[in-house]
């Protein structure tokens, strides 16, 4: 369901559960991309090694 689509069923009903349950959606999505994004292993890149000369590279 679209953003707008929600918001058409939402004033059809008069209720604000189609709308919730689109926001609930895309939260929950978002949410287990930024996941699987950060269960990748992260490691510095290059180029931000050699820019660092010497100093302390903090991975998060």
């Amino acid at each position: 369901m679209t953003y707008i689509a929600a918001l058409e069923e939402a004033r059809r009903q008069e209720a604000t559960k189609p709308i919730s349950d689109f926001m609930f959606g895309q939260l929950t999505q978002f949410l287990s991309q930024e996941i699987a994004r950060l269960s990748k292993p992260q490691t510095p890149k290059m180029g931000d090694i050699l820019k660092n000369k010497g100093g302390l590279t903090l991975l998060f």
